[in-house]
């Protein structure tokens, strides 16, 4: 997969590091968040969940978090395991973890068309 060529530049300085860590792990919260909708049974749902990911005729929105879910299941974890990770992480692995974590949730708040079968 093409990655785009800033994702092994250093960060300029400490601040600029330590705000992309602030951003990963609340990209990292929100991913954790749409993959335990997926796994929360639909009418368990807030009306704000349920707004967000709206059911569409023969497509629920449980299910497509749930494939959503699914399909990026190693990527989830690793999103997880970068934020977990027990090392501070290099400027590389904490752009790659950012790119990654933006991309999912990008992906799953897209998910209302691009996961919906045709």
């Amino acid at each position: 997969m093409p990655q785009p060529p800033e994702l092994s530049e250093p960060y300029l300085d400490e601040s600029a590091r330590s705000s992309a860590r602030a951003l990963f792990e609340h990209l990292e919260q929100q991913v954790a968040a749409a993959e335990q909708l997926a796994a929360t049974p639909a009418q368990q749902w807030s009306s704000g969940e349920r707004e967000r990911f709206p059911d569409y005729p023969h497509d629920l929105a449980v299910d497509r978090l749930r494939r959503w879910a699914t399909l990026f299941a190693e990527e989830i974890l690793v999103v997880h395991q970068l934020v977990e990770a027990a090392r501070p992480l290099n400027d590389g692995e904490l752009r790659r973890g950012v790119y990654l974590a933006s991309q999912l949730i990008e992906i799953v708040q897209g998910a209302q068309t691009a996961l919906t079968p045709h």
